[in-house]
């Protein structure tokens, strides 16, 4: 699925008004830098996240998560179908309480992987080094106040050989990686603000 990322401005969901992003497909970089200025511009005191992702890219999913934390804003998580990888540090960016997935859906955190051709004893010492930073940085990432500690998601992660463990629901509230389920699906109402009230906003934020 080709990587999508919107924003909707006064949303309706779940009976609530709020701003709605929604990730779909392969995380990639493109459009990251628009959405780390467009998030910015969002008026509404409430995000909804709705991801449908198997992961992607982890620098892009690092920077979408940091640029949610940024607006210092409830967020609420909604994970739907197969939620893996990158996707799932996205996923974290909820406010406490507010990581939601399906009932039917499926959740994956493994070790991150990389293509390793061609490569130097030196360059492959190097990027597997890398590699367990990440590692580190990820288990890190799961960790609630309510939660395991690191160690526990690193084993986690390392399972099947480093390519981790489907988890359904239940797997995923008792990891405390989800919060609760999601109420059931109702397709939001995305609406985009008018010209004349993005251009105020955009001013607001230049201005300070």
């Amino acid at each position: 699925m080709e990587f999508g990322i919107k924003i909707y401005h006064d949303a309706s969901w779940n009976n609530k008004t709020v701003a709605l992003v929604q990730i779909e497909g392969t995380i990639m970089s493109s459009n990251v830098a628009d959405f780390v200025r467009d998030i910015k511009l969002v008026p509404n005191d409430h995000i909804v996240v709705e991801l449908r992702s198997t992961g992607g890219d982890i620098d892009a999913a690092f920077t979408i998560r940091a640029a949610l934390l940024s607006t210092h804003k409830k967020i609420t998580t909604i994970c739907y179908g197969y939620t893996a990888s990158a996707a799932t540090i996205i996923a974290q960016a909820a406010s406490g309480g507010a990581r939601l997935m399906s009932g039917n859906a499926l959740y994956l955190i493994h070790e991150c992987t990389a293509d390793m051709e061609d490569m130097t004893i030196d360059e492959l010492e190097h990027e597997a080094q890398k590699l367990r930073n990440h590692n580190n940085a990820i288990a890190d990432i799961y960790v609630r106040k309510d939660s395991f500690n690191a160690d526990y998601y690193r084993k986690l992660m390392a399972e099947n050989g480093g390519r981790g463990r489907w988890l359904d629901l239940n797997e995923a509230m008792e990891a405390c990686l989800v919060d609760n389920i999601a109420p059931t699906y109702v397709p939001a109402e995305p609406r985009k603000p008018s010209i004349k009230k993005r251009c105020k906003q955009a001013l607001k934020i230049i201005l300070g």
